[in-house]
């Protein structure tokens, strides 16, 4: 009868920490509003930081590897790159139109 009683309150423990974590982290979101950055990918190239859509026609991720050794020294003269103030932000990222799985990575 004791342990059942101890694993209850554990239990009861448990759920009301997980409970007071929500309530709190949804609170949190609430007061720290953060900006949302809007990215569009394409075959080889983020439509955001590049000064124009080279409109790449790719089937695999390989394509973009032999697109990127030819054209990423001269695309690279035009790049916008993003720089963003410390805060907290929102990177929606659109894969458009690209048959295979993308990614992005962020650096300082």
């Amino acid at each position: 009868m004791k342990r059942k009683l101890q694993l209850s309150l554990l239990l009861l423990t448990l759920t009301t920490a997980c409970v007071n974590t929500q309530s709190s982290s949804e609170q949190s979101s609430e007061t720290t509003a953060s900006e949302i950055i809007n990215l569009t990918q394409t075959g080889c190239q983020f439509l955001e930081t590049e000064n124009q859509d080279y409109e790449y026609q790719t089937t695999k991720a390989e394509d973009c590897k032999q697109i990127n050794s030819k054209t990423l020294v001269e695309r690279k003269k035009n790049f916008k790159p993003l720089t963003l103030k410390p805060r907290k932000y929102t990177f929606r990222v659109t894969n458009s139109d690209v048959p295979y799985e993308l990614g992005f990575y962020l650096r300082e």
